[in-house]
């Protein structure tokens, strides 16, 4: 199915490019040269390739939703296989909050990977490659004053990775700390009652808020 939604994906990216070329038909051959017989035509292969593309992005949204679901389902599955071997020891070092966090934030975000990201990476790459392709046909002289936009687009993103996982690794850590403080607050909740803690565990909880809001 992977192959078949990736098919799907480049399917999709080319119907987009019907437009900009129907647009440019009725620009040149049917309002400046008045070629009327062109007129129909361009509108029904444009309005035909709308279609196509609403019901195949349909599909492709399906197929790497279905994809992007097994995923996760794998993933918790070969997670909690490996979580039953473990001993109590790990158990103890790991909250309970700290593991559930792996099951319900970590993993999905593997899931988003198939449902978003790379239908948009692969649409685009589409994309970019037709409109290099369209500036050099047009005029490759011209087309050459990107080229250093393009170089200073490469050194920007190689010099923001690092700063970006930095932050991404403290966001996810104090994720982690936020999920594992209410879930173990929420097993507890009747030893917390029982002592009447509730002051104590709020405060808990409002300082690890405090910390995400510091992050951004």
């Amino acid at each position: 199915m992977e192959i078949f939604a990736i098919i799907l994906t480049f399917t999709v990216a080319c119907l987009r490019l019907v437009g900009p070329w129907a647009q440019k038909i009725l620009i040149d051959d049917v309002f400046i040269k008045k070629n009327t017989n062109l007129l129909f035509t361009t509108i029904m292969v444009w309005w035909l390739a709308i279609i196509a593309d609403i019901f195949i992005e349909a599909l492709r949204d399906y197929c790497f939703t279905t994809v992007g679901e097994r995923t996760i389902r794998n993933l918790r599955e070969e997670l909690y296989r490996k979580l039953q071997k473990q001993n109590v020891s790990y158990f103890k070092q790991n909250g309970v909050g700290a593991i559930m966090y792996y099951f319900t934030n970590g993993i999905p975000a593997m899931g988003n990977l198939y449902q978003n990201i790379i239908p948009d990476i692969l649409f685009y790459f589409v994309w970019f490659c037709v409109s290099l392709y369209t500036i050099f046909k047009l005029n490759w002289k011209l087309s050459l004053i990107s080229i250093p936009f393009l170089i200073l687009y490469a050194i920007i993103c190689k010099l923001s990775i690092k700063p970006v996982r930095k932050s991404s690794k403290k966001v996810q850590e104090n994720e982690l700390q936020i999920s594992t403080c209410l879930q173990e607050s929420i097993l507890a909740i009747t030893d917390i009652k029982v002592n009447t803690l509730e002051a104590w565990d709020f405060q808990k909880l409002v300082s690890s808020l405090k910390n995400s809001l510091s992050l951004l």
